[in-house]
């Protein structure tokens, strides 16, 4: 029993000893340490200078109906929504086989449609959200995905 509680001490004072403490730098923008969002909101929620909510969504069913959807919802300003769905052999390259643009004000989204061959490949949506300015100027730019399934 001695013998014991000396290697836990031992074991104790040794974590204590290697641990070490980290501090954000001051000095470096909040979002430049914040991971991007998906659709399943794993991680961090980043921090938007515009914009509100931004989502991702694909579904595909055992017969290969696939529905993939994008939402955004910004702060006042007008915004360009690009969704995109995404195919990959590899989760590496990803190839755009369907997709559409349109400018919402303030809040919107876009679903589409596809019957999909099974080939085996792996699937995503991409959401890319632009906020404008009264000139249409672009002010802020983000990029999400929604998870990946295969089929």
């Amino acid at each position: 029993m001695k013998r014991l509680k000396r290697s836990l001490a031992a074991i104790l004072i040794a974590v204590m000893l290697f641990s070490t403490n980290a501090y954000a730098n001051e000095n470096e923008k909040v979002s430049d340490l914040i991971v991007n969002v998906t659709s399943d909101n794993e991680g961090i929620m980043p921090i938007y200078t515009y914009i509100d909510v931004i989502t991702a969504a694909l579904m595909i069913d055992d017969n290969g109906h696939c529905v993939f959807s994008g939402t955004v919802t910004a702060l006042g300003y007008d915004i360009k929504l690009e969704i995109y769905l995404q195919r990959s052999k590899n989760q590496i390259i990803w190839d755009e086989i369907m997709g559409g643009i349109k400018t919402v004000d303030q809040s919107g989204g876009m679903e589409y449609s596809l019957d999909l061959k099974p080939e085996n490949y792996y699937y995503r949506a991409k959401v890319v959200v632009s906020v404008l300015d009264g000139n249409k100027n672009t002010i802020e730019t983000e990029t999400v995905y929604s998870s990946t399934e295969r089929y």
